[in-house]
Formats: structure tokens, sequence, C-alpha cells
């Protein structure tokens, strides 16, 4: 959730996008509009884990290592996706 939030994927104006990006409608999401982006953040991250869309958690690790191209970020990245085992 931290890495998300630090991305700037979750600001009120793009997360819209990165839902449609993971394959989640947003307009089911009834916590788009969370006031914070951690709120938000922690909302979706929730979400995904307990409806098990694995691959939707996958598909946001591909898009937090845009934004995290090195570092130990990229390697927690690395990690989660390795834990999930998709492609």
């Amino acid at each position: 959730m931290q890495l998300l939030t630090r991305s700037g994927r979750v600001e009120y104006s793009a997360r819209r996008a990165l839902c449609i990006k993971i394959g989640i409608e947003p307009n089911q999401l009834g916590f788009l509009s969370q006031a914070t982006n951690a709120d938000f953040a922690l909302e979706l991250i929730s979400y995904l884990h307990s409806i098990d869309n694995k691959q939707a958690l996958w598909k946001i690790c591909k898009e937090l290592e845009i934004v995290f191209k090195s570092g130990k970020y990229l390697v927690a990245l690395e990690n989660i996706k390795s834990k999930l085992n998709c492609k």
C-alpha cells in the first residue's frame, strides 16, 4: 500500500485510469472518491484481496515498476509479484 501511495498512481485524478489498467471497472468501486490517497490505496488493495484478484494485484506491481525503476522499491515489487505467481 505504501508503494502505491508513494507512486502518485492513486491521486484523485489518476484513480480511474489505474483501475482500468488493472482490469477493474471504476464505476463499481464505492471507495473511488475516498478523501485521501492512502485511504484509496488501502481500500483498493483490501478489495482486490477480498475478491482474490491476484492478476490485478500483479498488474499494480507492473504499473509501479514504471515509477520505481530501481532500488529497494523495485526489489519489493519483484518479491510481491513472485508471491502472486502471475504473468
